[in-house]
């Protein structure tokens, strides 16, 4: 056994009972309830397997390392809407109410929104787990801010439909969060056979890791198209294809084989090094356009700092091809999110795109000359302003590549503008590039995820709709956004786009009151991006407003009759609910909009009215 052996299992016999209490916090209902528990346990053997398998780099801070690979591996949803009832004996009978109130408004949080709660002072979990913070995976800065804010008001809201704890919530989120916490999580222990169960699972997770490197290898060796399935699972009609299945390049077009190229270009970014993943990234592209050409170009390839990116480009008889390939930071597995035909980069001089995931993180991306010496941006602070101040600045741009967060920035207000020596080689508006997360039966998610009830329940309204002739019968289905309102209730907003002039948005939301979705159809313009976009709904505490909102809005105020709501911040995907106060009649009859502000404080100068639905209410 060698010294680092040693190390890491003295690290278990310590760690392993902090990290199993921080899991059980974040994902139990109750301590005594077995699958909860169970969960916790699966949590916790599987973040300190892969601190093992990382051992040589996580040496060195291996408590934050195997929180990080508990964090990311963290369910999405609630397990149930009825946590068990759990009992605090040995306390006064007032106090128990009130702590078993504070668990009961714990356990109406899902995962990912506990965690900024129990971060504000880990040590309810563990005192070893002091000075650990909510790593990046998480998000950059300012979507953990968003992020904690959005908890904490969930939170407050639970405590508040508590009757115990209804009128004083500040008071119990001060006096008793922390004693509810402490006293759960010294119910819960470390697995049993914990240093067996990590060796058992160290040796899959190597398993894993060969049959993956074996896959990559054998694809480089033969040649063959199959690396296409392998590497790209998102289109099941192609990337799933056999290589026999797959279409046949022309005569002389096997892949790396040149028979033209879009640009005189090398393969540029922080991966532009790794051949295994450029290899997946080029045999993908096949794949998915087997109408190209010619070479398969990677123009660039690199991590971010919110998920791993790479651009390929390949002429074809109706123009080039150029299609955007992301995952997460550190995958060599991925998908096509986006492309365009008609992208001539030789003609344009540059790629300029703000690219966002499903997530709501959003790069400027720009892939200039090699010889590029400055790309700069000016930023409109103010559009309402009668002379918007122009703030000028200078971005990276080693070797011709900028990549530059701008997931706070309010993107129509930028211009971009790129420099070979002292010319000016491009420059006009940065162009949005929405990436789609994959598939749900099919039906692409730009942003969040589905539920299948909701889904299923937008799908029929838009095929009534289909049905007519209004839309076209060749409509195109995606969810725009899917997820959940700060109360919990689930929603979808499904976009059809046609071929006519006018697309179908279907908007359907189910609450814990309701028995089935409610789904209401709206008519927006073929040529909108769809972002802002405002409607009512019902929800468990009365008629709401959701919004999708533009890029770069940090907080949404929602204004009745001139009366101005508090700002509600925006999350991560982009969505706003907000309760509708000072309501006096219908709403059809009273003046309703939204107006948004940037993280400044500042307005954007830009609001929206909500539409009015085809069918199914409105008259709130």
């Amino acid at each position: 056994m060698t010294a680092a052996d040693d190390e890491f299992r003295d690290f278990v016999a310590g760690f392993a009972e902090p990290l199993t209490r921080l899991a059980g916090l974040l994902v139990a209902d109750s301590p005594a309830d077995a699958t909860s528990v169970a969960t916790a346990e699966r949590l916790t053997i599987a973040a300190l397997a892969r601190t093992k398998r990382d051992w040589r780099d996580a040496s060195s801070a291996p408590e934050s390392h195997a929180v990080e690979a508990l964090l990311a591996r963290l369910p999405r949803a609630k397990r149930t809407d009825t946590p068990p009832i759990i009992d605090f004996p040995g306390d006064e009978p007032e106090i128990r109410k009130v702590k078993s109130a504070v668990w009961r408004s714990w356990c109406a949080l899902d995962p990912r929104h506990r965690a900024p709660l129990l971060f504000t002072d880990p040590t309810m979990a563990s005192r070893r787990l002091e000075c650990i913070e909510l790593p990046r995976s998480f998000g950059s800065a300012r979507k953990r801010h968003q992020l904690a804010d959005e908890s904490d008001e969930r939170f407050r809201f639970a405590l508040a439909q508590d009757d115990v704890t209804t009128g004083r919530v500040d008071d119990v989120i001060e006096r008793w969060l922390a004693p509810t916490l402490v006293d759960v999580a010294g119910r819960i222990s470390a697995p049993t056979d914990v240093r067996a169960r990590v060796d058992a699972e160290s040796g899959r997770l190597r398993w894993r890791t060969g049959v993956a490197v074996a896959t990559v290898v054998a694809v480089l060796a033969g040649g063959s198209a199959v690396a296409a399935t392998a590497s790209q699972p998102k289109r099941p009609a192609a990337a799933q294809a056999s290589s026999s299945q797959l279409p046949e390049r022309p005569a002389g077009q096997a892949l790396g084989v040149s028979a033209g190229s879009v640009v005189d270009w090398p393969t540029r970014g922080n991966l532009s090094g790794d051949s295994e993943l450029l290899a997946a990234v080029r045999t993908a592209f096949v794949a998915e356009h087997p109408d190209a050409v010619g070479q398969v170009q990677v123009l660039l390839a690199a991590d971010t700092t919110s998920f791993r990116l790479a651009y390929a480009t390949s002429p074809s008889p109706d123009g080039a091809i150029g299609a955007w390939f992301y995952g997460p930071v550190g995958a060599q597995t991925l998908v096509e999110g986006a492309f365009r035909r008609g992208a001539d980069v030789a003609s344009d001089g540059v790629v300029a795109a703000a690219v966002s995931d499903s997530a709501g993180y959003t790069m400027l991306v720009v892939i200039a000359p090699p010889q590029t010496t400055e790309v700069q941006w000016a930023n409109v602070e103010s559009l309402s302003a009668p002379n918007p101040p122009m703030g000028v600045d200078d971005l990276a741009s080693p070797d011709g590549i900028t990549i530059h967060d701008v997931s706070s920035t309010y993107l129509p207000a930028v211009r971009l503008v790129v420099h070979v020596g002292g010319e000016e080689l491009w420059s006009g508006s940065v162009p949005e590039v929405q990436l789609t997360s994959g598939f749900e039966g099919q039906i692409p998610i730009q942003r969040g995820f589905a539920d299948p009830t909701v889904l299923g329940a937008a799908m029929a309204t838009a095929r009534a709709w289909e049905r007519t002739g209004a839309f076209g019968s060749t409509a195109d289905p995606k969810v725009v956004w899917g997820g959940t309102d700060v109360l919990g209730d689930v929603g979808i907003m499904l976009r059809m786009a046609s071929p006519q002039l006018s697309d179908l948005v279907v908007v359907s939301w189910l609450s814990d009151h309701q028995r089935a979705p409610q789904s209401r159809a709206y008519r927006i313009d073929a040529r909108s991006s769809g972002a802002p976009f405002a409607f009512f709904y019902t929800a468990r505490d009365g008629t709401r407003v959701g919004v999708l909102a533009p890029n770069g809005a940090a907080a949404a105020v929602l204004v009745v009759d001139g009366k101005a709501s508090s700002p509600v911040p925006i999350a991560s995907s982009r969505f706003a609910s907000m309760p509708v106060h000072g309501q006096t009649g219908l709403l059809a009859e009273q003046t309703v909009e939204v107006q948004f502000f940037a993280s400044s404080g500042k307005s954007i100068g830009e609001r929206v009215v909500p539409e009015q639905p085809l069918f199914g209410g409105g008259n709130e």
